[in-house]
């Protein structure tokens, strides 16, 4: 479990650093893992290994949010997203409304690492995944983007609205809807 959980987060880092910076995932893990023993002293063990891989999830948000303060620029290219990250977390009943959308996708018709770049722009899933998984504010999401607040607002309501368009055409009780691709 400890392996998974050190895989996940170093793909995790990695996404989120810059190509030229992922010499320093090592050094991310290590914050992380100071911080998870702390979490683990104050607040006692995780009771699974999706609390375990959370915990260790923000800790390194946090570390790479302020990274990327400390070095005081913009982000102008898109956010660094995962489709398996966003497929992971995606659940019917998640208490976010987009994570729980994807979750209530038909993905026996395609599969939904196939659906998922069909229905939404990499933007957009960029945008869902700095909200829905990092937590970040659209404020933060604009910042670390380069954009407005009102275009990651903009691209939130074009994702929704994709996600619930799609959901709504998904054929009921046996009946099939052919791909038009």
């Amino acid at each position: 479990m400890l392996r998974d959980c050190w895989v996940e987060l170093a793909a995790y880092i990695r996404n989120r650093l810059d190509p030229h910076e992922h010499h320093e995932v090592e050094a991310f893990m290590q914050e992380a893992a100071v911080d998870f023993k702390r979490d683990w002293e104050e607040i006692g063990p995780p009771r699974n290994r999706n609390e375990a891989i959370a915990r260790l999830k923000a800790s390194a948000k946090g570390d790479l949010f302020n990274h990327r303060a400390k070095l005081d620029r913009r982000r102008t290219e898109p956010y660094a997203i995962d489709d398996d990250v966003l497929l992971n977390a995606a659940n019917p009943e998640a208490d976010d409304d987009f994570l729980a959308l994807i979750g209530r996708l038909d993905c026996e018709r395609l599969r939904l690492t196939e659906l998922l770049p069909q229905l939404l722009t990499e933007r957009q899933r960029a945008v869902i995944a700095a909200v829905a998984i990092d937590g970040l504010s659209t404020a933060d999401v604009a910042a670390q983007m380069g954009i407005t607040q009102r275009a990651v607002q903009d691209h939130l309501a074009k994702a929704r609205e994709r996600l619930l368009r799609h959901l709504e055409l998904q054929p009921t009780q046996g009946t099939t809807r052919e791909n038009p691709s």
